[in-house]
């Protein structure tokens, strides 16, 4: 597994240091959120993945939150954003399920995906 650490303190800003993928690095890539000052809170994390090769596909994770059992958090991250090389973008969104409560946290992180060379060997070997 390759994971990228996420602080996330909710009165302050997010707290990263991107990290580089390989291109087809599939299932095991994992954004680790840490999230700090968030107490009797109940909903979801909402991840939203953008890669800057094709912006115009983004893809959801979304992950159900209860404080009082664990603030921290695992996202898998997409196969399908590892396909493509760039620089991805993911878009963290912080909702409360009580709709009288505002939670509207919203940060955003990102990393990179660097192509795969090819090397002379047939796409049969590579695995």
């Amino acid at each position: 597994m390759k994971e990228m650490i996420v602080y996330w303190d909710i009165l302050k800003n997010v707290n990263f240091y991107p990290i580089f993928f390989l291109q087809g690095d599939y299932g095991i890539g994992i954004l680790k959120i840490n999230l700090k000052n968030l107490e009797n809170f109940q909903g979801n994390l909402r991840a939203v993945f953008c890669s800057s090769n094709n912006p115009t596909e983004p893809y959801v994770v979304e992950k159900e939150i209860d404080s009082t059992i664990n603030t921290n958090i695992d996202i898998d991250i997409p196969n399908e954003i590892l396909q493509g090389f760039g620089k991805v973008y993911c878009r963290l969104v912080l909702r409360s399920s009580d709709r009288g409560k505002i939670v509207g946290s919203i940060q955003e992180v990102y990393f990179h995906v660097v192509e795969k060379k090819r090397l002379g060997i047939s796409r049969a070997f590579i695995t």
